[in-house]
């Protein structure tokens, strides 16, 4: 059984995503609370997995690419520590951001 905190600090991921990413993944999911309290096992916080997300979305949102904004992408241990520290460069010729 998941703790109350717990379940708020997936509540707080699942709607940064929802939120940012135009998703409707609920928290009752039980592999996405999986990869979410995995990383909060880690040693991740909250902020840093909303971090992910924004990153992700600022880099995916209206491209091939935006399918993969998922929990399951998102969150798994093989990729989440490179997507968290993404190097974010101001990109000049159209003002956005390039991971």
């Amino acid at each position: 059984m998941v703790d109350q905190d717990s379940k708020e600090s997936i509540r707080q991921v699942i709607d940064c995503l929802n939120s940012l990413a135009g998703t409707r993944y609920t928290y009752r999911n039980k592999l996405f609370n999986k990869l979410i309290l995995g990383r909060l096992h880690d040693g991740f916080t909250v902020e840093d997995l909303q971090t992910v997300i924004k990153k992700k979305c600022d880099d995916w949102i209206g491209t091939e690419w935006e399918k993969y904004l998922t929990p399951e992408t998102l969150f798994r241990p093989s990729k989440f520590e490179s997507y968290l520290n993404a190097r974010i460069i101001k990109n000049e010729e159209s003002g956005g951001m390039v991971f």
